[in-house]
């Protein structure tokens, strides 16, 4: 994004439009948002003598208030520098009883594949405004919901399955047995 020494002063395609699309999708680079007046880079081309910010760590708003230090270590290696990235994390504010997670299984699976597809396509259909965060918002609801429908159903199936099977000891265990069992009353 960020380049100096450009040929005909031109700069790169993703350097014109990479601001608006970090816009639109509703991500900030890290880096920039720590050092919003600094110039460094973390790409050196001796050979076109050219210099870019290329590397960078994208971050969604929720998530921006964590970076603790952010800064571009020297190019001792190679022509590329290495951005390290510390976070603040307040570990006793974090609420653990309310975060979801994907279980890989599930998305393993083709089946649930191809539901997740089909809604993807229908929700991406109905929710095309021509920017970038109204979908994405969307799709990440989306992808969640199906998912729960999904692994609930799961459940279920499992559950069903296991009665079924209780079920069936419980009637091998008195055929074997050759008595009737007690009876309790009605509960």
């Amino acid at each position: 994004m960020d380049r100096s020494g450009q040929r005909n002063g031109q700069s790169g395609d993703f350097s014109k439009k990479g601001p608006l699309w970090l816009k639109e999708s509703g991500l900030a680079d890290l880096w920039r948002l720590v050092h919003p007046d600094q110039g460094e880079y973390t790409f050196c081309s001796a050979a076109h003598k050219t210099y870019a910010h290329i590397d960078h760590f994208l971050c969604a708003p929720d998530l921006q208030p964590l970076p603790q230090n952010v800064h571009i270590d020297p190019m001792t290696l190679s022509d590329q520098a290495p951005i390290s990235l510390t976070l603040r994390v307040d570990w006793k504010r974090m609420d653990t009883g309310s975060s979801w997670s994907v279980h890989n299984k599930l998305i393993q699976q083709p089946t649930n594949m191809q539901a997740i597809t089909s809604t993807l396509m229908a929700c991406l259909q109905t929710n095309d405004t021509g920017e970038m965060a109204t979908p994405w918002e969307a799709l990440k609801l989306v992808i969640r919901a199906e998912l729960m429908v999904i692994s609930a159903n799961d459940s279920r199936i499992r559950q069903e399955k296991r009665a079924q099977r209780e079920d069936a000891v419980e009637e091998l265990e008195l055929s074997t047995s050759g008595r009737e069992p007690p009876d309790f009353g009605e509960p």
